[in-house]
């Protein structure tokens, strides 16, 4: 958990096909004028998030009840899903904007108009 930032999180063991990916959607996002991060890529799973002091002592509490590290199941995602946030008053609202395949990490070209709507 990074207490300053009020974030659960599961790490995820790096592979060649993860890392594959990943280079892929920072040089796709780079077309559209992104840049990408400067720190070191960390892939995870983001379990809970939090802001102000009394939702981030209840994740406190939650890290304390959990004894050990957990141990997940492995699995190999088929898709992955990109979205698009809205930020509110009450909270976020998140919408899929495009669904991508997995399948061996081919995919079919797409000419940069269409990447950057």
């Amino acid at each position: 958990m990074f207490d300053r930032a009020g974030v659960v999180f599961a790490g995820v063991k790096v592979s060649p096909q993860l890392v594959l990916l990943q280079e892929r959607v920072t040089a796709a996002t780079g077309l559209c004028g992104f840049v990408a991060e400067a720190r070191p890529y960390q892939p995870h799973i983001t379990l809970a998030r939090t802001k102000g002091k009394g939702p981030r002592q209840r994740l406190k509490e939650f890290q304390t009840k959990i004894r050990r590290e957990p141990e997940f199941n492995t699995f190999v995602a088929h898709e992955f899903l990109l979205y698009e946030s809205f930020l509110g008053q009450d909270g976020s609202r998140y919408e899929v904007r495009q669904r991508f395949a997995l399948d061996g990490l081919s995919a079919r070209p797409i000419n940069r108009a269409e990447q950057c709507e």
